[in-house]
């Protein structure tokens, strides 16, 4: 009888860790919580592959809504092979409307940083640092990406048809991750980032320049939100940046 009930579990605990994360039904980044601090946690993601895009200016508000524009045409088919996300249909995926984004990632800077940084135009790595000249002051460059499906990741990826739309493959990495809910503000999310800094400031290995913006909800969606905050853990793993398209192989740098 115990080993009968040892064995359903056992079954049970692996059927769980085949399902991918599901948020309200869309796809998500499945990863491993390696240590649980009250107010933060440690996380494992696994390889990545993101659509990017980026852009530079004074504000975040203003930027955010310009990337999130160029990435929702792209998945409504803004690409090469007329490519279209589908949501469920209490997201509008259904019935000729459009659907939203799922996960969204936006890397923003402390403001504590005495130089605000900028990618030089060669480099489209959003995930890593990449400092102005001592000599000058920069606007920062804001960088938005989703995550490509995983029904798209073994396939050639559909084309942007809009040229500032790049991809992004990111190493293994692990983050410090604050949850919150609500629909934050510029000034919330900072503050919430500066939390994470501090709770995080007797860590080793912690970037401090750059944090990610991160959530899992339509503009439309009122209540019961999620949002995350993520400061990378300094790793030496390299990002290859060479993904397959559907006309070729594409060098993003």
């Amino acid at each position: 009888m115990y080993g009968w009930i040892a064995l359903t579990t056992c079954l049970a605990i692996q059927i769980l860790q085949c399902w991918s994360c599901e948020h309200r039904g869309v796809e998500c980044i499945d990863y491993e919580v390696v240590a649980r601090y009250g107010e933060y946690e440690e996380r494992q993601y696994p390889e990545i592959l993101w659509v990017s895009v980026k852009e530079s200016g004074p504000s975040l508000s203003r930027s955010q809504i310009n990337l999130y524009k160029k990435l929702f045409r792209y998945i409504q088919g803004d690409n090469l092979k007329g490519y279209k996300e589908q949501y469920p249909k209490t997201w509008g995926g259904e019935g000729g409307n459009p659907s939203p984004l799922g996960h969204v990632s936006l890397k923003n800077y402390f403001p504590w940083t005495t130089k605000r940084r900028l990618h030089k135009q060669h480099n489209t790595d959003s995930h890593q640092s990449d400092p102005c000249r001592e000599d000058s002051y920069c606007e920062p460059t804001y960088v938005m990406s989703m995550p490509v499906p995983q029904a798209l990741k073994h396939d050639l990826y559909p084309v942007p048809t809009d040229v500032d739309l790049f991809f992004e493959r990111e190493p293994a990495q692990r983050y410090f991750v604050r949850t919150f809910g609500g629909r934050p503000t510029e000034s919330q999310w900072i503050s919430e980032a500066q939390m994470l800094a501090d709770l995080t400031r007797k860590e080793e290995g912690v970037v401090r320049d750059h944090y990610f913006l991160n959530w899992y909800d339509p503009p439309l969606q009122l209540f019961n939100r999620l949002n995350e905050v993520w400061i990378s853990k300094k790793s030496n793993g390299k990002k290859n940046l060479t993904v397959k398209t559907g006309i070729e192989t594409n060098e993003v740098c």
